[in-house]
């Protein structure tokens, strides 16, 4: 949805560049004023004015259902629209169609400059959410998260044993002690990455609460130093400050933290300095049980951590299957235009054509061209994310067949086998939208499933399951079958048990179909082996 409105931004720019006027069009040719042409602009003028005032609707419904979900964009969006009407961008749309209707061209084409421009910071704030690159990077830093807290709590179980068999106490209060400010300084690691209260902060702040409130109540109502000076009425400031915080002098009010499994490492490491301390005191007995309650924290948050990235790589998963299916869908559509065209030129009886069917095959070739450029970045996509093997694949020979298609809409082969092939692109595009639908309806359901159930340490989650790549596996070799019978029809003798082929064309075709062939034994092999894991 937010790449909709992206769209739709940067229709609009275009859509102002278009309707920008010029002079002459203010005069016909006595020199006398043309009314029509304004009319005209000042109509296409009042269609983007439209168009704008839908899309700030748009951009604020969006705010509202992102703002439990994605509150970042939410921001993002509610942000833009708050800049909108600061610039008076829609007013300035309207008092541009108001100026076209006059007739007033000089006023209305700087009018459209300054709008112009507007627009396009609005864009470009827009596009400043990356959230692709955030959830690979939001990923990567939990990653490292939980390989710290699992070589700690390593370390921590390597400890215990060691207490529990009465090693040296001294040697191991040492050892306690590390292996508790490396817990301390990957929670001071964790706030300073994603956010949430200093580690530091709170305690240095309580203890200065608590000597305020102390000051303030022994001077009585004296010179408001409660909280600190100038603050108002000493004791009554103070006391109720107090207690409005928890009843006790210098405690301080629970901040709200982002990363709860902050919470556990926390924990953890107050129970590591106790079992130092009891080291300290030689009485390692004692010291177990708060390495244990150590160790059982950490577990917590290593599991807290794990189900994060687990919910990250939904979200990322969830975005890369629907940016894909548009794609596709995309693709699909300028696919069954070249494809009806190409039926059509193909009706021109041989005799009859010339050089205006040579252009239209030209045009239809460069068409082709375009799903091409669409095909890469798909394929782009796909190879990027690295989990699926027969999708790439199955994007690769779609391609081959494109280009083939290009080049001989460019030599104005409209025939059958071109045809063919086109078929086969649209089938192959079919599929793809069907698998990636599929696989988005199955993820949904996943997700229900997993709100009852409880999770061991995730695992990296493909974009489609196995089975999927098999299905498609099976759909490229369909197509390979179908297409070794479609050649088998052009042969001289299509009777012939040798089914020799002689024509250069038909030789050259079958050459690349075995290609592809050889291609669908190694994807096949692959996923036999495990190499998308």
């Amino acid at each position: 949805m937010m790449a909709i409105v992206r769209a739709c931004f940067a229709g609009l720019i275009c859509a102002c560049c278009l309707s920008l006027p010029v002079t002459t069009l203010g005069q016909d040719e006595n020199g006398g004023n043309a009314q029509s042409p304004s009319d005209e602009l000042a109509l296409r003028q009042g269609q983007v004015s439209d168009k704008f005032t839908r899309l700030e609707s748009l951009m604020l419904r969006m705010a509202e259902l992102d703002a439990a979900t994605n509150p970042r964009r939410a921001a993002l969006l509610k942000r833009a629209v708050a800049e909108s009407k600061e610039k008076h961008i829609r007013l300035q749309l309207e008092s541009v169609v108001k100026l076209l209707s006059e007739a007033r061209l000089s006023r209305a084409i700087d009018n459209q400059k300054n709008v112009h421009t507007d627009l396009h910071s609005l864009l470009e704030l827009l596009l400043s959410e990356n959230r692709p690159e955030r959830l690979q990077g939001e990923q990567a830093r939990v990653r490292s998260y939980i390989k710290d807290l699992e070589r700690i709590l390593r370390k921590q179980r390597g400890v215990q044993s060691r207490t529990e068999g009465g090693d040296d106490t001294d040697r191991l209060a040492e050892e306690q002690g590390r292996i508790a400010k490396q817990t301390a300084d990957l929670d001071r690691t964790i706030s300073e990455n994603e956010g949430g209260p200093d580690p530091d902060e709170g305690e240095s702040e309580g203890q200065g609460e608590g000597e305020g409130q102390g000051e303030g109540e022994g001077q009585g109502e004296g010179e408001g130093q409660g909280e600190g000076e100038g603050q108002g009425e000493g004791e009554g400031q103070g006391e109720g400050e107090g207690q409005g915080q928890g009843g006790q002098p210098g405690e301080q009010p629970p901040q709200e933290d982002s990363f709860p499994a902050r919470k556990r490492i926390q924990a953890a490491e107050e129970k590591m300095k106790q079992a130092q301390e009891k080291l300290d005191d030689a009485h390692p007995q004692d010291a177990v049980d708060d390495q244990e309650q150590a160790q059982r924290e950490l577990l917590k948050a290593i599991a807290e951590l794990e189900e994060i990235l687990r919910q990250l790589r939904e979200e990322e998963v969830e975005r890369m299957l629907a940016m894909l299916e548009s794609r596709f869908r995309k693709m699909l559509e300028m696919q069954l235009i070249v494809y009806e065209d190409t039926q059509r030129l193909n009706q021109i009886p041989a005799e009859e054509r010339g050089r205006a069917e040579d252009i239209e095959a030209g045009k239809l070739s460069f068409a082709e061209r375009k799903i091409v450029l669409e095909a890469d970045k798909a394929q782009t996509l796909l190879l990027d994310e690295g989990s699926s093997v027969a999708f790439p694949e199955v994007v690769d020979q779609m391609r081959d067949d494109m280009q083939q298609v290009v080049e001989r809409l460019a030599q104005t082969k409209i025939s059958l086998i071109t045809q063919g092939i086109e078929e086969d692109i649209i089938g192959a595009l079919e599929e793809m939208i069907e698998a990636l639908q599929k696989a988005q309806q199955e993820m949904e359901e996943q997700q229900q499933q997993q709100q009852q159930q409880q999770g061991g340490p995730p695992q990296d989650q493909p974009l489609v399951d196995a089975i999927a790549e098999i299905k498609m596996i099976r759909s490229l070799q369909i197509r390979v079958n179908k297409r070794t019978n479609r050649y088998a029809q052009l042969l001289d003798d299509v009777d012939d048990p040798q089914g020799q082929a002689t024509g250069d064309e038909l030789v050259d075709a079958l050459r690349k179909l075995g290609l592809r062939e050889e291609r669908i034994q190694h994807i096949t092999r692959d996923i036999v082996l495990g190499k998308n894991q």
